[in-house]
């Protein structure tokens, strides 16, 4: 394993990550305006930050993807500490993006039985 595979792993986390911050972008969209009949400012706020973190998440996705066939990186062994790195973030991502949809599935259900 080189660290062009990390570089490419990372590409495949940052996605994950990514859908997972703007879904907890449109969370707190929905729970604004269900609960409280309007956004608040304190909500504006979050849903500006996580969109910013979101936008971040989706320009480094293709950097890292591009860094994936750098010919240092293909040269240069994976060690440990980079290994462990991509499995933290990829089960943070992870985690991430299955809060959010199943906050969604639970939302959509609520609809449909009202």
């Amino acid at each position: 394993m080189t660290m062009a595979t990390i570089n490419l792993l990372m590409g495949i986390d940052a996605i994950f990550f990514t859908l997972g911050v703007a879904l907890g972008a449109l969370v707190y969209v929905r729970e604004g305006l269900h609960t409280q009949g309007g956004m608040r400012r304190w909500n504006h706020l979050r849903v500006a930050v996580l969109s910013v973190i979101a936008w971040g998440g989706a320009l480094t996705v293709g950097q890292d993807f591009a860094q994936a066939h750098n010919p240092v990186l293909l040269a240069e062994p994976a060690d440990v500490v980079s290994l462990i790195a991509v499995a933290v973030y990829a089960l943070a991502a992870i985690a991430i993006l299955t809060a959010g949809a199943i906050y969604w599935r639970r939302a959509l259900r609520s609809l449909a039985a009202a």
